[in-house]
């Protein structure tokens, strides 16, 4: 299990459970969906990796 988060929402923290690869070369990850409590296969290209250190080392001014 490994945090994402998506391209348009950086604030959105996904967990990825499993991961597969289609045989169109198509990437996706499983996700629990909290607000319809159902599991989604999402596409991979939509996230990117959540970085736990970029968060706790920002400058504040």
């Amino acid at each position: 299990m490994f945090k994402v988060v998506p391209v348009y929402n950086s604030t959105l923290i996904r967990f990825v459970y499993a991961v597969q690869q289609l045989e169109n070369g198509l990437t996706q990850f499983l996700l629990f969906d909290e607000y319809s409590n159902k599991w989604l296969w999402m596409p991979a290209s939509q996230y990117v990796p959540y970085n736990d250190t970029q968060n706790k080392t920002k400058i504040k001014i």
